[in-house]
């Protein structure tokens, strides 16, 4: 089913990302990509794919917590690597071994994994909250996580950064803001 929606989603994708304003960066979580695959392929998930297909120089960065980054080992040694369920406040990524498919597109698509620790996540919700009034849920937050802390240089450059996901409890987002 991905091989018929794959063409549907890179053409939308296309559509708003045109060659003048394609990122030389992107980080992408790697959640919408684990989650979605195979049954369905999310825009987030075709991100990569898109950016790779309109200009194929462009370095695109998968992103997952520090505590669960079963997906940064298995890129690294070549095969898919299982661990204990993490322990997060990134619930959206919280997989103890990425699928097949997912890994054969990571693996093609994605130049490298980085990661980032629950700390960096709740200074990153803090900073969409307080400055642009947006409600993030901490994996949707990976990614601006990792263009802060990750060690990248990124001064100059064009970075495309996916944000997704409100899906937080506001108590639970309060009591983040909070620590």
């Amino acid at each position: 089913r991905a091989s018929t929606v794959l063409p549907v989603v890179l053409l939308l994708c296309a559509l708003y990302m045109t060659r003048r304003h394609l990122p030389e960066t992107l980080l992408c979580s790697l959640y919408m990509t684990r989650r979605h695959l195979p049954e369905t392929l999310h825009p987030g998930a075709a991100a990569p794919l898109s950016a790779r297909a309109l200009s194929p120089r462009c370095k695109v960065y998968g992103v997952e917590p520090e505590a669960g980054n079963d997906v940064q080992q298995s890129f690294r040694r070549g095969e898919r690597v299982r661990i204990p369920t993490p322990r997060t406040i990134a619930d959206g990524a919280q997989t103890p071994m990425v699928g097949e498919l997912p890994f054969e597109l990571i693996r093609r698509h994605v130049d490298d994994i980085l990661t980032v620790t629950d700390a960096q996540l709740v200074e990153a919700m803090r900073f969409y909250a307080e400055r642009m009034k947006m409600v993030v849920e901490p994996t949707g937050c990976l990614t601006l996580a990792a263009a802060c802390h990750a060690g990248l240089d990124l001064r100059g450059r064009r970075v495309g950064v996916l944000i997704s996901g409100g899906n937080v409890d506001l108590p639970r987002f309060a009591e983040l803001l909070a620590s």
